[in-house]
C-alpha cells in the first residue's frame, strides 16, 4: 500500500486572498493524494522567528492528531527529526 503524503503548511500570505487555495492547488495537481494541514496563513510577513515558534509549538499537537487518524505511520514531526521545509 502506498504511503499517503502529508504536507503542513504555514505561511504569511493571509487568510483573504486566493494565495493559500492558490498553493494547495498545485499542491493537489502535483500530488492528488496528498493530505494538506494547515498550521497557520497568518504569520507576520518575514517573520522567522514566529513562524519557527509556531512550528515548534504544533509539532505534538500535528502529531497527536495523525496519530487519531489514519497517517499515523507516515509521519512522525520531532524536533532534531529529518523533515522537508520548503520556505519562500
Amino acid at each position: 500500500m502506498a504511503k499517503t503524503p502529508l504536507v503542513t503548511l504555514l505561511t504569511d500570505f493571509g487568510t483573504d486572498g486566493p494565495f493559500a487555495a492558490a498553493m494547495k492547488g498545485v499542491i493537489l495537481q502535483v500530488c492528488p493524494r496528498a493530505n494538506i494541514i494547515d498550521i497557520s496563513h497568518d504569520i507576520p510577513a518575514y517573520d522567522l522567528l514566529t513562524g519557527a515558534l509556531v512550528i515548534f509549538n504544533s509539532t505534538d499537537m500535528i502529531e497527536i492528531a495523525i496519530n487519531q487518524g489514519r497517517a499515523a505511520d507516515y509521519f512522525k514531526a520531532k524536533v532534531g527529526s529529518p523533515v522537508t521545509m520548503v520556505m519562500g
